[in-house]
C-alpha cells in the first residue's frame, strides 16, 4: 500500500491531486473507497454528489453485508408503491425501494416523498442489487 506517500495515484488528471490530499486518496483507492471516474479521471475539483458520497462511506464503514452497491442515473418513468421504473419505455428497469429507502431533493438538500419526483426526470439511485438505498433527484 502506498498509505500517505506521495506516489502517484493512477489517474489520468493526476497533476491536478493536490500533494497534500495525494496520500488520502491513494489510501481511499487500495481499500477501494474509491475509483475514479470512467474515463480513468478523479475529478479532484469537482463536487461530489451526496450519492457518491453515501458509496464511499458504506464501503469505508461497510454498512451493507453484501458490498454490492452501485450507482445508476436514470430517466424515471413511473413510480409505484414499492417501485421505481426508469430508463427508457422500451428498455426500462424496475428497482424495489421500502420504507428505509431515503429520497432526497438535490436542491434543498431535504428529504422529500417518492411521490414528489417527476416523471421523466433524471434521478440517481444508490442500489444494492435490485433494492434502492437511496434515490436524489431535483424537485421543482
Amino acid at each position: 500500500m502506498k498509505y500517505l506517500s506521495t506516489t502517484p495515484a493512477s489517474f489520468a488528471d493526476n497533476a491536478e491531486i493536490s500533494q497534500e490530499m495525494l496520500g488520502h486518496v491513494n489510501v481511499a483507492v487500495d481499500y477501494s473507497f474509491l475509483k475514479g471516474f470512467s474515463d480513468g479521471t478523479f475529478q479532484p475539483k469537482s463536487f461530489i454528489t451526496r450519492a457518491q458520497m453515501t458509496v464511499i462511506l458504506s464501503k469505508a464503514f461497510k454498512l451493507t453485508t453484501a458490498g454490492n452497491e452501485q450507482l445508476v442515473a436514470l430517466q424515471l418513468i413511473k413510480i409505484d408503491n414499492d417501485k421505481l421504473i426508469l430508463g427508457e419505455p422500451d428498455r426500462s428497469q424496475t428497482f424495489k425501494w421500502n420504507e428505509q429507502t431515503v429520497f432526497f431533493d438535490s436542491l434543498s438538500n431535504k428529504e422529500v416523498e417518492p411521490s414528489d419526483y417527476l416523471a421523466r426526470q433524471l434521478v440517481t439511485l444508490l442500489i444494492d442489487g435490485e433494492t434502492v438505498l437511496m434515490a436524489e433527484g431535483v424537485i421543482q
